[in-house]
């Protein structure tokens, strides 16, 4: 470091030169240079060279993420409509959720709060242990 890359202010606001320790109260500043200096004519080069890279890759593939005139279908369109099927089921499943409860025709009619406490336990039971067989076979779907 040369005495151009700092400045020392002592304890009364005066730029002072010190060759080793700092005093007391004494203050060091050092310049701080940013990226923020460049060049502007380079910034706008780079600029520019990354754009027309990203036209480039852009140019090589279709809208389907293929390359120009590599077949990836039959001859057939069955697959391409097939694929637009499929992305349209699953783009549009929020809309039909499936039931959080299994709604089976032969499910118990629910148990009133002003049933015995042995109707209710017993419901209770029954729920606590349909979930778990609920969540033993999840895995299996």
């Amino acid at each position: 470091m040369n005495t151009q890359d700092f400045e020392v202010i002592d304890r009364n606001g005066k730029r002072v030169r010190r060759d080793g320790v700092l005093q007391d109260g004494d203050t060091l500043r050092v310049p701080l240079r940013l990226v923020d200096g460049a060049d502007p004519a380079l910034t706008a080069l780079a600029a520019a060279a990354s754009l027309a890279d990203a036209v480039k890759r852009n140019e090589q593939f279709d809208a389907r993420g293929h390359r120009p005139g590599y077949a990836t279908q039959v001859a057939s369109t069955d697959g391409a409509t097939a694929r637009d099927q499929y992305h349209a089921r699953n783009r549009d499943a929020w809309r039909n959720p499936p039931p959080v409860v299994d709604q089976k025709p032969n499910a118990p009619d629910p148990v009133l709060p002003t049933a015995s406490n042995e109707q209710l336990f017993a419901a209770r039971d029954m729920a606590v242990t349909e979930r778990d067989r609920r969540l033993e076979s999840a895995w299996k779907s």
